[in-house]
Formats: structure tokens, C-alpha cells, sequence
């Protein structure tokens, strides 16, 4: 859904791409030439982006038209394309060109994450959380960022196990 609620953008794996309004309305729909895995709304409503199986990240209108790629800088040189994404959240609730907040969070299953103020920000907040991240969601006020995930753990017997984790983190990276 955008984030006043009156739009939805429905994705299918094979890249089927449907966009309606609340009343049922469908807008447009499209097949994208990429199989996706996830789809977020910028918080003014005027772009979609769509996340790829291959850790992707596309910028399209409300219309339909792409609009260019967001930056990937959280992964290592010749990974990019090869790290599928866990999570992408944009928080809604900071709109206008003046705010610098980074909102738009984007986690990688290898665990890394960027933080942008933009989708075409080239100087994001880059985090490692050392997680094999499950998935990544902002709260309510856009002070702290979610990342649930799985992170090995030593045992007394020496043998090791893997355990659900859930890290904090503030806007700029500060680990809470």
C-alpha cells in the first residue's frame, strides 16, 4: 500500500506487476523482464521501487515508466547482483526534499544494510549486523530500525547452534 493508503502495488515473482486504488480501480499493470522478491512505496507515493531475486533495486513512476537503479553500497565489490534481498522499508512518515533523516532501509541476507536519505543517496549509512537477515521494518516514530535474523552461538560443549536475533539500530547506524 502507499503510505496514505490509497494505492496498492501487487508483485508476482515472474515479474507481473499490477497497481490499483482502494476503490478496486486498476491503474496499470506490466511485466518487468526480472523475477521480483519485493516491493516498497517511496513515502510521497511517486515511486515504486522494485527489489529483484538478485539483490536489485529498480525505481519506477506511478505510471510505470523506470526512472533508474538504486546504488547498492553495503556489498563487497563483486557481489552486488549475487546477495539476494531480506528486506526493504521506507519510512513514511519523513516527506520533502529538505530532510536528511535516513529512511529507506534496505538489508541484504548476507546481513549487510544501507540506510539511505533517497533512493539514489551516494552517501548512505552502511551497516554489517553479522546476521544472516531474515527481514528488517522501521517503527512507528522512524527512530529504530528491526533486524531479525540468525546468528551462530558458541555452546559450553563447543559445539555451535544457530539462534533467532533481533537487532536495534538508530538512523545512523548507531547499534542500540
Amino acid at each position: 500500500w502507499s503510505a496514505d493508503c490509497q494505492k496498492i502495488c501487487i508483485i508476482y515473482e515472474d515479474g507481473a506487476v499490477i497497481v490499483g486504488t482502494v476503490d478496486g480501480q486498476r491503474l496499470w499493470g506490466k511485466e518487468i523482464k526480472t523475477h521480483l522478491a519485493f516491493v516498497e512505496w517511496s513515502p510521497d507515493g511517486k515511486n515504486i521501487l522494485f527489489c529483484t531475486l538478485n539483490g536489485e533495486v529498480h525505481v519506477y513512476d506511478t505510471e510505470g515508466m523506470y526512472s533508474h537503479r538504486v546504488p547498492i553500497y553495503c556489498l563487497d565489490n563483486g557481489t552486488e547482483g549475487a546477495v539476494a534481498i531480506a528486506g526493504i522499508d521506507w519510512y513514511a512518515g519523513f516527506i520533502g526534499p529538505d530532510n536528511q533523516v535516513p529512511a529507506l532501509c534496505i538489508g541484504f541476507e548476507n546481513g549487510r544494510i544501507q540506510i539511505m536519505r533517497s533512493d539514489s543517496d551516494d552517501k548512505p549509512v552502511l551497516i554489517d549486523t553479522q546476521l544472516r537477515c531474515a527481514g528488517l521494518k522501521w517503527d512507528p516514530n522512524g527512530t529504530t530500525v528491526a533486524v531479525a535474523g540468525m546468528q551462530m552461538q558458541s555452546q559450553v560443549s563447543g559445539a555451535d547452534r544457530e539462534v533467532g536475533v533481533v537487532q536495534f539500530y538508530a538512523p545512523q547506524g548507531q547499534h542500540l
